[in-house]
């Protein structure tokens, strides 16, 4: 949708006017400045090689081309990301996926990667970044047997990607002892893992939702919500579920892992789903990870969002009426919906995707605790006629937001 947007918030009830919103221009626009409401604010900017960047204010994530995983985040100008290929070719590097042991799927450009890749933009901000990246690995197994899977990246203005890992099924049986890339790789079992590898020296600390101290482990699981941190930057990692590891599989770098099969098996069989899982990482200071652990936490236990008296969770990227797993995207709206917290709060930075049916270039947004325009931030999602909303703020039991279409 290229119209602009015009935004009209004040308290319930008492419409102060409304606020003409010129065309994003720029994520680095402060609070307050008129532009997509006045909020924080990420966008997906397309480079000239084909590769995208979203954006954020202290942050960036970057999409090369060919396999377009993550090559590199970075927060306060420092890139967090290992940075390096892992020295062995079934360990993967980056925001990347293991296959082992069969080649690594990443978006390094390592030259033993068999793989190639899309990108499909979802949404391309301000409110939220949303990318599909569609992955196909031809293997290192006889007879050109493949798999594929595909990765839904959501980045949100206060630094949270929720990442949702999906592996297909392959074609025919797999046997891991047939499908080595390298002598030395594997244990004639297969281990499919979701991985983010970063700079060890820049994390000397991990800890877990109690704070207590992480010890590295290849084997031992650990809690669903871990934070590792250095003196300027820390990444909070909130897992879907408990098969979470923290891996040291070469010097230089840790990795956040995310066993897809509970345990190790010889086959790979087309009868048996891989079961998908999501995680998500929240970017911030040094000093940031008591609050990124208690969001995350509070993220995880799925608080419900009604929408217009329809009980939401969110989709499989971390949005209220956000993606399904099936690709259908937005919540039903009217010309006046209501967003209301059940018995839980909403946690801040949450995000809502509404489809009111049909384009509209001007929107009210109201809420009886907040004034002016810093408190929230609209954009266009890809789809005709959905919107996109994301609120700085925690939405506490029984409140609501109320937002209206206004006249075009």
């Amino acid at each position: 949708m290229a119209s602009r947007v015009l935004i009209a918030t004040a308290m319930l009830g008492q419409l102060a006017g409304c606020l003409n919103i010129p065309a994003f221009s720029s994520p680095g626009d402060g609070p307050g400045d008129g532009n997509h409401g006045g909020g924080t604010s990420v966008t997906l900017v397309a480079g000239g090689t084909g590769d995208h960047t979203a954006t954020g204010t202290g942050f960036e994530v970057h999409f090369p081309v060919d396999v377009p995983l993550p090559d590199q985040i970075t927060y306060a100008g420092e890139g967090l990301l290992s940075g390096m290929l892992a020295a062995a070719c079934d360990e993967p590097a980056g925001a990347g996926l293991a296959l082992s042991p069969s080649s690594r799927v990443d978006g390094l450009g390592d030259a033993t990667a068999k793989t190639t890749g899309t990108l499909t933009t979802l949404a391309s901000g301000p409110a939220l970044v949303e990318v599909d990246v569609a992955w196909h690995s031809n293997t290192d197994c006889p007879g050109g047997k493949g798999i594929s899977g595909h990765a839904v990246f959501s980045i949100t203005p206060d630094g949270r990607i929720v990442r949702y890992d999906a592996i297909d099924p392959p074609q025919e049986v797999l046997g891991a002892g047939m499908c080595s890339c390298s002598p030395t790789a594997g244990n004639q079992s297969w281990s499919l893992r979701s991985e983010l590898s970063v700079a060890a020296p820049l994390f000397p600390t991990i800890v877990d939702a109690a704070l207590k101290p992480i010890t590295i482990s290849e084997t031992e699981k650990q809690d669903q919500v871990l934070c590792a941190s250095g003196p300027g930057h820390s990444i909070g990692f909130g897992f879907q579920r408990d098969q979470v590891r923290v891996r040291q599989p070469e010097s230089g770098f840790i990795s956040f892992t995310y066993d897809f099969l509970a345990m190790p098996t010889s086959l790979l069989d087309p009868g048996k789903p891989i079961d998908p899982a999501s995680s998500a990482y929240l970017l911030g200071d040094g000093q940031a990870c008591p609050g990124s652990l208690a969001k995350l936490q509070a993220f995880g236990t799925d608080p419900q969002l009604s929408v217009n008296e329809v009980a939401l969770s969110t989709g499989i990227d971390g949005v209220y009426g956000g993606n399904d797993g099936s690709g259908h995207t937005g919540a039903p709206a009217a010309s006046t919906t209501i967003l209301r917290s059940g018995n839980a709060t909403i946690p801040a930075g949450f995000v809502v995707w509404l489809d009111f049916g049909s384009e509209h270039s001007s929107f009210g947004v109201a809420s009886p605790t907040h004034v002016g325009t810093d408190w929230f931030t609209v954009g266009p999602a890809m789809a005709p006629g959905q919107t996109i909303f994301w609120f700085r703020d925690a939405l506490a039991p029984g409140d609501s937001i109320s937002i209206s279409v206004g006249s075009d």
